[in-house]
């Protein structure tokens, strides 16, 4: 039955395989460069920013919590964030290295 379907197509007009791959394919590599491949960017670099931080560097946490790495360990790192408070946050919950003159300064007021 197969070969009466092929053979009953009109010679000038593509079948549906080639339809199909000439609107997914491009659909793909384009979902693959807007969306798939910058996340996978954005992991490594943040994985890489976790990897540098050291006792004395200021961070942001996801939750917006500032303070100063007080030590380093494989899974948590200890934050002082006010005058002898301390908090131990899992390492993967700090968002960002601060800029120089970022933390501690009141981001409303210019």
């Amino acid at each position: 039955m197969l070969p009466a379907i092929i053979a009953a197509t009109p010679a000038g007009q593509p079948d549906f395989m080639s339809t199909v791959l000439l609107f997914f394919l491009p659909m793909g590599v384009l979902m693959y460069l807007m969306i798939i491949k910058p996340q996978k960017r954005k992991e490594r670099d943040h994985k890489e920013m976790l990897k540098k931080l050291t006792a004395g560097t200021r961070v942001v946490t996801i939750g917006g919590i500032y303070g100063k790495v007080i030590s380093v360990k494989e899974a948590t790192i200890s934050l002082e964030i006010a005058s002898r408070v301390t908090v131990e946050v899992n390492r993967a919950s700090i968002a960002e290295i601060c800029k120089d003159g970022d933390a501690g300064k009141d981001q409303t007021k210019k």
